[in-house]
């Protein structure tokens, strides 16, 4: 599964960029306490960015995504 690699620098940018080219919404994954968080941008009502937010992962995701991310390094 991906998140075991998500220390190694490299492969968790090719992992990130493998995932913004499967438009996922995704901007960045992280492991912090032993917990994946992703990193969404937050748009107002026009559309203009406004920010950014993160959130664990696994509960926050869809299962297509989840199931995305646990085949990615495969495919990488």
């Amino acid at each position: 599964m991906a998140v075991n690699h998500l220390d190694d620098v490299e492969m968790r940018s090719r992992i990130v960029e493998f995932s913004k080219f499967a438009d996922l919404g995704i901007e960045d994954i992280e492991k912090s306490d032993n917990h994946i968080l992703s990193r969404h941008l937050q748009y107002d009502t026009n559309g203009a960015e406004k920010g950014e937010t993160s959130f664990p992962f696994l509960s926050m995701e869809s299962e297509g995504t989840i199931k995305y991310f646990s085949m990615v390094y495969i495919v990488i």
